[in-house]
Protein backbone atom coordinates (compact mmCIF):
# COMPACT_ATOMS: atom_id res chain seq x y z
CA UNK A 1 0.00 0.00 0.00
CA UNK A 2 1.68 3.38 -0.93
CA UNK A 3 2.35 6.43 1.71
CA UNK A 4 1.50 9.72 1.27
CA UNK A 5 2.46 12.32 3.35
CA UNK A 6 1.17 16.38 3.57
CA UNK A 7 -2.44 15.09 2.44
CA UNK A 8 -5.44 16.29 3.78
CA UNK A 9 -5.95 13.64 5.76
CA UNK A 10 -2.53 13.45 7.07
CA UNK A 11 -3.23 17.29 8.58
CA UNK A 12 -6.05 15.93 9.93
CA UNK A 13 -4.54 13.34 12.02
CA UNK A 14 -2.03 16.31 12.67
CA UNK A 15 -4.66 18.23 14.34
CA UNK A 16 -6.08 15.59 16.33
CA UNK A 17 -2.64 13.16 17.45
CA UNK A 18 -4.32 12.16 20.43
CA UNK A 19 -6.86 9.42 18.02
CA UNK A 20 -6.34 6.19 19.36
CA UNK A 21 -8.25 4.28 16.69
CA UNK A 22 -6.19 2.44 14.36
CA UNK A 23 -6.03 5.00 11.79
CA UNK A 24 -3.56 5.08 8.89
CA UNK A 25 -4.41 8.48 7.25
CA UNK A 26 -0.96 8.00 5.37
CA UNK A 27 -2.62 5.85 3.41
CA UNK A 28 -5.60 7.66 1.64
CA UNK A 29 -4.77 9.03 -1.34
CA UNK A 30 -4.59 12.79 -1.46
CA UNK A 31 -6.79 13.41 -4.06
CA UNK A 32 -9.70 10.90 -2.30
CA UNK A 33 -9.87 13.02 1.38
CA UNK A 34 -11.07 16.73 2.02
CA UNK A 35 -11.75 17.75 5.58
CA UNK A 36 -14.92 19.25 6.51
CA UNK A 37 -16.93 20.84 9.61
CA UNK A 38 -19.72 20.85 11.08
CA UNK A 39 -21.46 22.68 14.22
CA UNK A 40 -23.93 20.61 16.26
CA UNK A 41 -26.18 22.42 18.79
CA UNK A 42 -28.72 19.65 20.29
CA UNK A 43 -28.32 16.62 22.02
CA UNK A 44 -30.61 15.00 19.05
CA UNK A 45 -27.74 15.93 16.69
CA UNK A 46 -24.77 14.31 18.53
CA UNK A 47 -26.60 11.52 19.90
CA UNK A 48 -26.83 10.21 16.39
CA UNK A 49 -23.16 9.84 15.10
CA UNK A 50 -21.38 6.82 16.18
CA UNK A 51 -18.55 6.14 18.88
CA UNK A 52 -15.99 4.48 19.21
CA UNK A 53 -17.33 1.89 21.45
CA UNK A 54 -18.47 -1.24 20.80
CA UNK A 55 -20.96 -3.48 22.74
CA UNK A 56 -23.19 -7.16 22.76
CA UNK A 57 -26.40 -7.64 23.64
CA UNK A 58 -25.28 -8.03 27.03
CA UNK A 59 -21.65 -6.05 27.82
CA UNK A 60 -20.99 -2.58 27.27
CA UNK A 61 -17.15 -1.52 25.56
CA UNK A 62 -15.92 -5.05 24.15
CA UNK A 63 -12.65 -5.23 22.41
CA UNK A 64 -12.75 -4.77 18.55
CA UNK A 65 -11.95 -8.07 18.16
CA UNK A 66 -15.03 -9.41 18.98
CA UNK A 67 -16.69 -10.42 16.23
CA UNK A 68 -20.15 -9.55 17.57
CA UNK A 69 -20.14 -6.65 18.87
CA UNK A 70 -21.81 -3.75 17.38
CA UNK A 71 -20.91 -0.13 17.11
CA UNK A 72 -22.76 2.18 19.50
CA UNK A 73 -24.27 5.92 17.99
CA UNK A 74 -23.22 8.32 21.36
CA UNK A 75 -27.36 7.74 21.85
CA UNK A 76 -27.34 4.24 23.00
CA UNK A 77 -24.09 4.87 25.26
CA UNK A 78 -26.10 7.49 26.75
CA UNK A 79 -28.89 5.27 27.13
CA UNK A 80 -26.69 2.21 28.94
CA UNK A 81 -24.76 4.77 30.98
CA UNK A 82 -26.14 2.52 33.94
CA UNK A 83 -24.00 -0.76 32.56
CA UNK A 84 -20.75 1.50 32.22
CA UNK A 85 -18.75 0.71 35.21
CA UNK A 86 -17.45 3.36 37.46
CA UNK A 87 -15.35 5.23 37.65
CA UNK A 88 -15.35 5.08 33.39
CA UNK A 89 -19.08 5.90 34.11
CA UNK A 90 -18.20 9.71 35.57
CA UNK A 91 -15.94 10.14 32.56
CA UNK A 92 -19.32 9.98 30.52
CA UNK A 93 -21.44 12.05 33.16
CA UNK A 94 -22.57 16.46 33.03
CA UNK A 95 -21.12 17.09 35.88
CA UNK A 96 -17.77 18.90 35.14
CA UNK A 97 -19.30 20.66 32.58
CA UNK A 98 -22.51 21.64 35.18
CA UNK A 99 -19.75 22.75 38.07
CA UNK A 100 -17.13 24.23 35.34
CA UNK A 101 -19.48 25.84 32.71
CA UNK A 102 -20.16 24.58 29.70
CA UNK A 103 -16.85 25.53 26.92
CA UNK A 104 -17.92 27.88 24.54
CA UNK A 105 -16.90 25.04 21.71
CA UNK A 106 -15.66 21.68 22.29
CA UNK A 107 -13.80 20.44 19.13
CA UNK A 108 -13.58 16.90 18.23
CA UNK A 109 -12.49 14.35 14.76
CA UNK A 110 -15.15 12.37 13.44
CA UNK A 111 -14.76 9.98 9.86
CA UNK A 112 -17.46 10.46 7.48
CA UNK A 113 -19.81 7.07 6.55
CA UNK A 114 -21.39 8.71 4.04
CA UNK A 115 -24.80 10.68 3.79
CA UNK A 116 -25.15 12.57 7.58
CA UNK A 117 -23.54 9.42 9.54
CA UNK A 118 -20.12 9.95 11.34
CA UNK A 119 -17.45 8.03 13.51
CA UNK A 120 -16.26 9.81 16.47
CA UNK A 121 -12.30 9.50 16.42
CA UNK A 122 -11.86 10.93 19.81
CA UNK A 123 -13.95 12.56 22.26
CA UNK A 124 -16.64 10.67 23.00
CA UNK A 125 -16.97 10.83 26.12
CA UNK A 126 -16.86 15.19 26.06
CA UNK A 127 -19.22 14.75 23.47
CA UNK A 128 -21.77 12.30 25.11
CA UNK A 129 -21.07 14.64 28.83
CA UNK A 130 -21.86 17.91 26.38
CA UNK A 131 -25.27 16.41 25.17
CA UNK A 132 -26.39 15.72 28.62
CA UNK A 133 -25.60 18.54 30.28
CA UNK A 134 -29.27 20.40 28.82
CA UNK A 135 -27.64 23.42 28.16
CA UNK A 136 -27.06 25.49 25.10
CA UNK A 137 -23.31 23.95 23.96
CA UNK A 138 -22.02 23.81 20.32
CA UNK A 139 -19.98 20.78 19.08
CA UNK A 140 -18.13 21.68 16.00
CA UNK A 141 -16.87 18.50 14.14
CA UNK A 142 -14.05 18.01 11.58
CA UNK A 143 -14.80 15.66 9.43
CA UNK A 144 -12.27 14.06 7.91
CA UNK A 145 -14.39 12.52 4.10
CA UNK A 146 -12.09 9.94 2.55
CA UNK A 147 -13.15 6.05 1.59
CA UNK A 148 -15.15 3.96 3.88
CA UNK A 149 -12.06 1.34 4.23
CA UNK A 150 -11.03 -0.75 6.89
CA UNK A 151 -6.82 -0.41 5.27
CA UNK A 152 -7.95 3.41 6.30
CA UNK A 153 -9.08 3.10 9.50
CA UNK A 154 -9.89 -0.57 10.70
CA UNK A 155 -13.16 0.75 12.54
CA UNK A 156 -14.64 1.18 9.06
CA UNK A 157 -14.87 -3.04 9.15
CA UNK A 158 -18.40 -2.14 10.06
CA UNK A 159 -19.22 0.11 7.16
CA UNK A 160 -17.24 -0.99 4.08
CA UNK A 161 -19.12 -4.08 3.07
CA UNK A 162 -17.75 -6.52 6.00
CA UNK A 163 -17.93 -9.98 4.24
CA UNK A 164 -19.91 -8.64 1.69
CA UNK A 165 -17.07 -7.16 0.82
CA UNK A 166 -14.93 -10.14 0.89
CA UNK A 167 -17.56 -12.51 -1.19
CA UNK A 168 -17.27 -10.17 -3.72
CA UNK A 169 -13.30 -9.69 -4.11
CA UNK A 170 -13.28 -13.24 -4.22
CA UNK A 171 -15.78 -13.72 -6.76
CA UNK A 172 -14.34 -11.30 -9.24
CA UNK A 173 -11.09 -13.08 -8.45
CA UNK A 174 -12.52 -16.19 -9.84
CA UNK A 175 -14.27 -15.04 -12.81
CA UNK A 176 -11.53 -13.19 -13.54
CA UNK A 177 -9.97 -14.48 -17.12
CA UNK A 178 -6.91 -16.19 -16.18
CA UNK A 179 -3.68 -14.86 -17.51
CA UNK A 180 -1.67 -17.68 -19.64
Amino acid sequence: MRIYTDTPATRFHQEFPGITLRFHSARIPPERACVSTRIMRTPAEVFQMFSAFRATRTEMFVRSGVLWATPLRIGEVAERLAEVPMPERARFLPDRFLQNGVPDKVLVPAYSLGGQDLLLLDGNHRATALALTGKPFVLKVRVLEAPVDRRYLYDLRHWDGGPKRFIRRLKSAVDAPAVL
